[in-house]
């Protein structure tokens, strides 16, 4: 398969993934219309019904134009911006997933001629995201992928310059999951390499796009707190767009 994003792709798995989210709102949606033309009530409920509608629509409809800018239309999958990241292109890197890899197969094309390996970390008693699942269940990868526990990777020490995260390392809920994950990335990286993890933060930008589906993503210092704890620099950060933030962090 072509490595170029297909037009519409990103906002179309969003959709597919969470449809029983966006199936609920249609149902909101339609029962509250029917409620407001039929049932009399105070004018303060009424608004009150009017704007919960609103903001139900508003956030359904925004988080798939946002996904579909993010995921279809933004730099993010072209990764040039790796290059204000990156001083040099790495001779070898690993990409760890949690059970939907998107990314491997750009870095693979970005970085033709290094050294690759996929790591998929999903675990269904840690990671209990409805949307992995289906993801897993309706999507065929790409590029093969090894399984592996976050905590003990099977990798050896030192082995790897670079170390790519997209959308995963949010699946790791606790800080003391993410503490063990971030140490293990620091043990299998070679001295000077790099740790990039990309993900939506728990901000404004994210809440006005996703509503309160935003709690699921987490806070900036959740990210500088990990990296501080297991020994690495937080070295650099960029907003690839408003709504992704890509970290540097390096050993």
């Amino acid at each position: 398969m072509n490595s170029t994003p297909q037009k519409y792709r990103g906002a179309l798995q969003i959709l597919m993934f969470n449809w029983t989210f966006y199936a609920a709102a249609m149902i909101v949606l339609i029962l509250g219309i029917l409620i407001l033309k039929n049932v009399k009530m105070p004018d303060w409920m009424f608004s009150a019904g009017v704007l919960g509608m609103s903001l139900t629509a508003f956030w359904a409809l925004g988080s798939l134009a946002v996904s579909h800018y993010v995921y279809d239309r933004s730099p993010l999958y072209q990764l040039t911006w790796l290059n204000s990241l990156l001083e040099t292109s790495p001779t070898d890197w690993i990409n760890i997933h949690a059970g939907l890899d998107e990314s491997s197969i750009f870095l693979r094309d970005y970085f033709p001629a290094a050294k690759m390996q996929i790591l998929d970390i999903y675990d269904p008693a840690t990671m209990s995201e409805p949307a992995i699942e289906r993801a897993r269940k309706i999507t065929e990868p790409e590029l093969q992928s090894i399984p592996s526990d976050f905590r003990h990777m099977p990798i050896p020490d030192q082995s790897s310059e670079a170390v790519f995260v997209f959308f995963a390392a949010h699946e790791l809920r606790t800080p003391e999951s993410r503490l063990s994950f971030f140490r293990e990335v620091y043990r299998i990286l070679k001295a000077n390499g790099t740790l990039i993890v990309v993900e939506h933060l728990r901000d404004v930008p994210n809440f006005l796009a996703f509503g309160p589906g935003f709690f699921h993503f987490l806070k900036h210092n959740d990210w500088t707190d990990a990296a501080r704890f297991s020994n690495f620099r937080t070295t650099e950060e960029i907003k690839i767009t408003p709504f992704v933030s890509a970290f540097k962090f390096s050993k």
